[in-house]
């Protein structure tokens, strides 16, 4: 530098500042960073997993509506699409659907009369400076109209009503439409589709619930302890309850292998480092060790 500049490092500063740390390899960054590849991006892998990530996020709305809990293991979820040829993406990607929702099964369909009802209303605000004292006669026709047809005409991007025997075109800002599941059912939507899941909790479902949930206290407890990923344990478990007792047993195998447990043990007395806790307001005191 110019005599009249002091460096922005002393000497001793630098030196630190480029001293290697201790077993670990020197290396300098120089080199520039290399230029993607235009011609090699899977833009059909992208908006197929891009269609996936909706229908997940549209599913889990619904769950959440319906308060369900994503450990509750749920028999169905329905997908209506608002463009058929996104079906084929979807399909290559269901066993990533069927778990991030947990579900037993993914279909589709083309009648969702029979999962929701559609409610169409007017956009006042809209509206109301295009027709005036006429949009009270749009409101008694969407409200008179079929709702499910309404809304298949706003996937192709209007619709259209008969009025005083005049046409009349509503674009989709010009509308408001609510989406109802039907009994049994909890769905949410986009402008893409709709997904519905099955709300009806079967006896078996919940008990693979109950499963869900003693396997997320075990894993806690590893956590908690610092146990490595791969560290084999021992489990036990103090409970009153029959019910919830004979449920772990008879998923003995499956939570054996998804916690890495060599045993897992009903016991009379629990162990001075167990952990209470709470399955469907079912109490059970659990008990993790390393083998």
């Amino acid at each position: 530098l110019a005599a009249p500049f002091t460096p922005f490092f002393s000497e001793i500063t630098w030196r630190n500042l480029t001293k290697p740390l201790a077993g670990a390899a020197m290396s300098v960054h120089l080199a520039r960073y290399p230029a993607a590849n235009a011609a090699r991006i899977d833009h059909v892998l992208l908006e197929e997993m891009a269609a996936t990530r909706e229908a997940v996020n549209l599913g889990l709305s619904a769950r959440r509506t319906a308060n369900l809990k994503v450990r509750q293991p749920l028999e169905l979820c329905e997908l209506v699409l608002g463009d058929a040829a996104m079906r084929p993406g979807l399909e290559r990607h269901l066993e990533l659907l069927l778990e991030e929702l947990n579900v037993k099964r993914v279909e589709f369909t083309d009648r969702p009369e029979e999962y929701v009802s559609y409610e169409v209303r007017p956009n006042f605000k809209v509206l109301g400076p295009r027709f005036g004292k006429g949009v009270q006669a749009i409101r008694k026709a969407l409200a008179n109209g079929d709702g499910a047809s309404f809304h298949a005409q706003l996937q192709e991007g209007k619709i259209t009503l008969e009025i005083d025997g005049e046409t009349i075109d509503l674009a989709e800002d010009e509308v408001e439409v609510r989406l109802t599941a039907k009994d049994g059912f909890a769905a949410a939507q986009s402008k893409n589709m709709v997904v519905v899941v099955s709300t009806e909790i079967t006896e078996a479902l919940r008990h693979e619930g109950w499963v869900r949930e003693f396997i997320r206290f075990v894993q806690d407890m590893r956590k908690n302890q610092g146990l490595a990923y791969d560290a084999r344990i021992a489990v036990a478990f103090k409970t009153e309850d029959e019910a919830l007792a004979g449920v772990l047993d008879s998923f003995h195998d499956l939570i054996a292998g998804e916690v890495l447990a060599d045993a897992i043990d009903r016991v009379d007395t629990a162990p001075p480092n167990a952990n209470e806790a709470e399955i469907e307001q079912r109490a059970v005191t659990i008990a993790v060790s390393p083998k």
